[in-house]
């Protein structure tokens, strides 16, 4: 809050203000609907912290725009389909009723006089937190400097390692992180999101006495025509005992930009360094001009600037959801998120402590698994405007790095867990830039194909034909999905999702018929697969492996994490592999796997490549790569016989 503590601090929250808008009469019926759930609880709060100071001031909130203009509009829409009280005012009543305002002439006005007002943001939490603390919360007030996923040595189980403070180390077994504009700043997550930081800013005047009194029934205001935009607190009493007028906004260009300012910011230090200053010259003097122009003849004893930030995200919707199985995120408030804090905790207490219900939870007619899905930024995506200048000067520099090298460590390293190949994520971006659903869905059986029957033949030393003779199956299938009668959906080294023409995916196939939802509960493919590596966790879903994480299994996580599975299903997917290889040499397992992770590194060395795409002979480096290896293993291979018995 003071200037010592901004200077000294990392870390800053949104939060330690005491004026903040809340009203239900929102132009997005979502940001609207969050908005009521949160006022609804707002007294149920304050008597659940125990003596916390009342956060709530409902003096009213009057939106001011065009007559006809989009957001008057909107917030009439969203008024009525709520059943939201509000009376319309020209601009003849909007004298009458506010004498001591002035608001541009081509404006009319939307009166919400209940329910809506401001709130202390800071109050609000400490409200909040000491409510929390009478349920049985342990609150630590230290900054977390990482977390990370760790593997029990003794039994193998997963849990969270969450370093505060001086190496202070909390154990969990699920983990929440709400870190606003600081998400990606740290080892919080296990990747980056895409987030968008952006520079806001405030003036505030002073008030004398005189116009406290003038000004005390004063609502909450939000205004904007084609010039500007601009919000504005009634007066209210600060920390330091001043008490004072708010406003945040900008004139706008000819285009409904704002004009001047660079808002977004590019890298953590940026963040901080925007905390830390006083804001932009040109703003406070644009925002100080406006305010006069609002409130005639005020006369403040002072005039202050604020810095704070907004997160915003490319759907203008929060995002609330696991990241990774435990590992879950709430985070980016669009500007819109103060007032409706109380609800977005819940839905983010309830995503992380209790996935089913998060994935029956609706709002505005849409699940909320849906609506507030984060969005990870991508390998090879242009994230240069969503994340860290650290994090992209990495990028420069392995990109920068000698061609043969980063083709060297290709091929030896497989994609990440939990990580879709391009490929796949283009056709997902796809159908989701289409808004296309899931509205059929097939599974397909295929006879695996001769040759890879000749092949595991060879490599079983002619112990494969009579193993299949032996066991309950004619003969071994490939799995695959089929949606929408175009896209297949399977699993080979790797996950693959590619179109293709009905008539050859029904080729020598046998199917059937999965029950999908429709309508407004119809799933997406991007769901689809969040669920199913949710299910499975990033490993399994990630990698293959013949005897039990191969293509009926995948395709069996798929039906059973959606739901979509039945008896009849499971029974026609299923074929138990290791009926299968326990009658098998016992190398037969090592030489599927071998070549299943090659397979897996080869996907990944071609993505690279094509990602990359520099001018450079990757095939001619990749010959003299794999020649080097080759030898390589022939020198140690004959050093070790050397010294070694040759049964080396």
């Amino acid at each position: 809050d003071d200037t010592d503590s901004r200077d000294a601090s990392p870390i800053f929250g949104a939060h330690h203000d005491e004026g903040r808008i809340t009203r239900r009469t929102d132009p997005e019926p979502i940001w609207a609907e969050l908005a009521s759930r949160s006022i609804s609880r707002y007294e149920e709060i304050l008597q659940e912290s125990g003596g916390a100071k009342d956060f709530y001031s409902e003096c009213g909130h009057l939106a001011v725009g065009l007559d006809g203009g989009d957001m008057m509009n909107k917030r009439r829409e969203t008024a009525e389909s709520m059943g939201v009280e509000c009376a319309g005012l020209d601009a003849a009543d909007l004298r009458e009723e506010f004498p001591h305002l002035a608001f541009p002439h081509d404006c009319v006005g939307l009166y919400e006089k209940k329910h809506s007002g401001y709130i202390s943001a800071r109050g609000l939490v400490e409200a909040q937190t000491a409510a929390a603390q009478t349920h049985g919360v342990d609150v630590i007030d230290e900054v977390v400097n990482c977390v990370e996923r760790c593997v029990c040595e003794t039994n193998g189980d997963e849990y969270f390692c969450i370093e505060v403070g001086q190496d202070q180390i909390i154990k969990a077994n699920k983990v929440l992180v709400a870190a606003g504009a600081f998400c990606n700043a740290r080892s919080l997550l296990p990747t980056k999101l895409e987030l968008v930081p952006i520079k806001t800013q405030t003036v505030h005047f002073v008030l004398t006495e005189d116009d406290v009194i003038r000004l005390k029934d004063m609502p909450s205001i939000i205004v904007k025509n084609d010039e500007l935009w601009a919000y504005i607190l009634p007066p209210i009493r600060y920390p330091d005992g001043t008490v004072r007028l708010k406003l945040g906004g900008s004139y706008l260009d000819s285009d409904g930009n704002e004009y001047g300012l660079d808002k977004q910011m590019h890298s953590d230090q940026e963040v901080v360094d925007w905390y830390q200053s006083n804001g932009n010259k040109d703003a406070t003097r644009d925002m100080e001009n406006m305010l006069r122009s609002f409130i005639p003849n005020i006369a403040p004893t002072s005039i202050l600037s604020d810095t704070c930030a907004t997160l915003n995200t490319p759907s203008r919707q929060a995002y609330i959801g696991e990241v990774e199985d435990g590992w879950a995120v709430a985070t980016g408030g669009n500007g819109c998120a103060a007032k409706s804090s109380d609800e977005l905790g819940r839905l983010a207490a309830m995503c992380i402590l209790d996935r089913e219900a998060f994935g029956r939870e609706i709002i505005c007619g849409e699940r909320c698994v849906e609506v507030f899905l984060p969005r990870s930024i991508l390998p090879g995506e242009d994230d240069s405007d969503a994340v860290t200048t650290r994090w992209r000067d990495k990028r420069k520099r392995d990109i920068a790095k000698n061609a043969a090298l980063i083709t060297a460590k290709a091929l030896t390293t497989k994609r990440e867990s939990g990580v879709l190949p391009k490929a796949v994520l283009d056709i997902i971006q796809l159908l989701e830039g289409k808004g296309e659903t899931i509205e059929k869905m097939m599974v397909v059986r295929t006879p695996v194909q001769e040759y890879v029957g000749r092949m595991m033949n060879i490599v079983s030393i002619g112990k494969y034909k009579k193993a299949i003779a032996e066991s309950p199956y004619d003969r071994m299938f490939h799995l695959s999905l089929v949606i929408n009668e175009r896209y297949v959906l399977q699993k080979n080294e790797v996950i693959a999702l590619s179109a293709s023409k009905s008539s050859k995916i029904y080729e020598e196939s046998e199917t059937m018929a999965v029950k999908v939802p429709s309508g407004k509960d119809a799933t997406s493919v991007s769901l689809l697969l969040y669920k199913t590596r949710l299910h499975m966790g990033s490993t399994k879903f990630s990698e293959y492996c013949a005897v039990t994480n191969n293509c009926q299994d995948f395709i069996l996580a798929v039906l059973t994490s959606n739901k979509f599975a039945s008896p009849d299903l499971i029974s026609f997917v299923k074929q138990d592999a290791e009926v299968i290889f326990n009658r098998l040499p016992i190398h037969t397992k090592l030489v599927a796997k071998a070549l299943t992770n090659m397979a897996a590194v080869g996907d990944k060395l071609a993505e690279d490549i094509k990602i990359k795409h520099q001018e450079t002979d990757y095939l001619d480096i990749a010959r003299h790569v794999i020649g080097d290896k080759v030898r390589e293993m022939h020198r140690n291979r004959c050093g070790t016989s050397n010294k070694q018995s040759s049964t080396n």
